[in-house]
């Protein structure tokens, strides 16, 4: 059987060109689209939106603690509150790095993007949240409104305009 057969049928990669690429890359831009590579005014992302992130954050990291080790380690516990804090770090590390903003984010219509608009890269992801984690690099804002977390990776939060249907 030839390497990368399956059911000796051997696998075809869509070519550069070809329609299947054309099918694939219009359905990555739809998924990503307005996320990296397309131009967007940077609007502020305001205090409200961004507290609103992290309580949904927050809420949706107790919830999947709960849900896979409530029983072992019941809520209220110094246990299951380092395992909620290792949750959240995660969540937000991770899904930072692949869509530009935490599940809160997402669902409020916030992005953590570099401060010419572009995207931040996994590593600084990972600093920006374990210095959000500590909260104090949080609350210390500039007037532009650029927490100390922001300020350490060269990122900013920024709020995404709506589509019209």
């Amino acid at each position: 059987m030839p390497r990368g057969a399956v059911n000796h049928v051997p696998i075809q990669y869509p070519r550069i060109g070809s329609r299947d690429f054309q099918l694939v890359w219009a359905l990555f831009r739809r998924c990503f689209a307005g996320r990296y590579g397309d131009p967007v005014e940077l609007l502020k992302a305001g205090l409200g939106r961004r507290l609103g992130a992290i309580c949904i954050d927050w809420g949706a990291s107790l919830l999947v603690v709960q849900v896979l080790f409530g029983r072992t380690y019941p809520y209220g516990t110094p246990t299951s509150a380092l395992i909620t804090g290792i949750v959240f770090v995660v969540e937000i590390a991770v899904l930072t790095s692949l869509m530009g903003g935490s599940f809160g984010q997402v669902v409020l219509g916030v992005r953590v993007v570099r401060t010419d608009g572009s995207r931040i890269w996994p590593l600084r992801v990972l600093g920006r949240t374990l210095l959000l984690f500590l909260v104090i690099p949080a609350v210390i804002m500039d007037s532009d409104g650029r927490g100390l977390h922001d300020k350490a990776v060269d990122s900013r939060t920024i709020r995404m305009p709506r589509r019209k249907s």
